[in-house]
């Protein structure tokens, strides 16, 4: 799913099956989850997999996370340029050694390229935190384009539905997270995919949503009220 080089939020991690696999394949994680026992597991599952140098475990609620970790790897690639990853650690076979001296892989956006919510019962709920989300952190700048993140970050959300037309549920139940207007949910660049059936009537699917940049930059509640 994600390219060598990439920069993945990973907001409900669990222990690690879409973070640990990411950052074997080349990118840089930041993985977070609320449960401590599996944050525990996360950061034992990293050190197992010697992704150390490409994956960063957290124990935050997963909101305040999404603002936290944009808002400090933004900051981050500002002040210290595109951040590099090491080759994987590897055995003492003369193979091995010459490919452990790989040239560093360099992850050259300045902000996630990707962000995965996998907790199906409530993440579409979350895509709330996005609203707003680069203004926040670009306060007044937020008009300047020149100030504006390159990037809009697609959001992996998995999500549950019963509904008969599945896709336009999820698309209208993001809609309404986001605070984008739902009569106009074809005009989000998206796309549901299938995964599974979990119970009768019950189908498990993900919702891949480019962030728009109108939701990104949005006004928040906060901005309105003052």
């Amino acid at each position: 799913m994600f390219a060598r080089g990439a920069s993945v939020c990973d907001v409900m991690a669990g222990v690690g099956p879409f973070a640990i696999p990411a950052a074997r394949r080349g990118a840089l994680v930041w993985a977070n989850d609320l449960n401590p026992a599996s944050h525990e597991a996360l950061q034992d599952n990293i050190r197992t997999n010697k992704v150390q140098d490409r994956v960063r475990a957290f124990c935050m609620d997963g909101r305040a996370f999404i603002r936290k970790a944009f808002a400090d790897y933004i900051a981050l690639v500002a002040a210290s340029g595109p951040p590099s990853l090491p080759p994987l650690a590897k055995s003492n076979t003369s193979k091995q050694k010459i490919a452990a001296r790989e040239q560093a892989i360099v992850v050259p956006s300045p902000s996630f390229d990707h962000v995965v919510m996998n907790l199906p019962a409530i993440a579409i709920e979350f895509l709330d935190a996005f609203r707003g989300l680069f203004r926040s952190i670009a306060g007044a700048a937020a008009r300047d384009e020149s100030q504006k993140p390159i990037n809009m970050p697609t959001i992996h959300t998995h999500c549950f539905t019963k509904a008969e037309d599945p896709e336009r549920d999820i698309l209208q139940r993001a809609c309404r997270a986001l605070g984008f207007p739902e009569d106009d949910y074809k005009l989000l660049d998206a796309t549901v995919f299938y995964v599974r059936r979990v119970a009768p009537n019950k189908d498990m699917y993900c919702l891949s949503l480019r962030l728009p940049e109108s939701v990104a930059y949005a006004e928040t509640a906060d901005e309105t009220q003052a």
